[in-house]
């Protein structure tokens, strides 16, 4: 019997709510990577003009998940992999919430291991579509998260980003590398930072 994924806007809301910093999204998905054995962690901010959204992407070379793993694990709140494990640093299930904090208009979860790619799409309802993608030569999860904006914010937004990694992942044990593409309206640049 495979698990139902929470639908109660009552409980996901006081879980998203927890998440005082809307950024704090950074945090977790950073830590997931660290658990998964990723050895960097690469985010990265590109602005869609066609769409007006800001797409923030958290990438990683760690072990990936599994369908089960997606499915059972990752949205289904309260569960974790990590709980018995204490060299793993997010216990509680949780933390992949976090990415909902932002109100972003999808989440979209690439994985890959044992050979295999999935694509999840999460929306906002909590409803998803998992696909499977076909074959995989690497592990790692991406997971982006895209998220309304006018042009000329997506400036202010990459500081902020920047801050909030700082302060949340300063520590990290591994090289956490930022990088965003910013459009003309917000001075056409490339901001780059490590954090770690």
């Amino acid at each position: 019997s495979s698990a139902e994924t929470p639908r109660d806007r009552g409980i996901v809301g006081d879980i998203i709510a927890q998440f005082a910093d809307p950024l704090a999204f950074y945090r977790e998905l950073i830590q997931n990577s660290i658990d998964a054995g990723s050895p960097s962690v690469d985010v990265k901010l590109d602005y869609d003009a066609s769409a007006s959204v800001v797409r923030v992407v958290v990438r990683d070379r760690g072990e990936g998940m599994t369908r089960d793993i997606l499915e059972n694990q990752l949205l289904v709140l309260f569960r974790s992999t990590k709980e018995k494990d204490d060299s793993k640093i997010g216990k509680f299930g949780i933390g992949f919430t976090s990415v909902l904090s932002p109100n972003p208009e999808v989440v979209v979860v690439q994985t890959s291991r044992d050979g295999r790619r999935l694509t999840l799409h999460l929306q906002r309802d909590l409803t998803y579509q998992l696909f499977d993608s076909g074959p995989a030569t690497q592990t790692g999860t991406s997971v982006e998260l895209d998220l309304a904006m006018r042009s000329d914010q997506v400036a202010e937004f990459a500081r902020t980003s920047i801050e909030a990694l700082t302060r949340w992942c300063r520590h990290a044990s591994v090289p956490v590398h930022f990088v965003a593409n910013l459009p003309a309206e917000s001075g056409g640049d490339k901001l780059e930072a490590r954090i770690d």
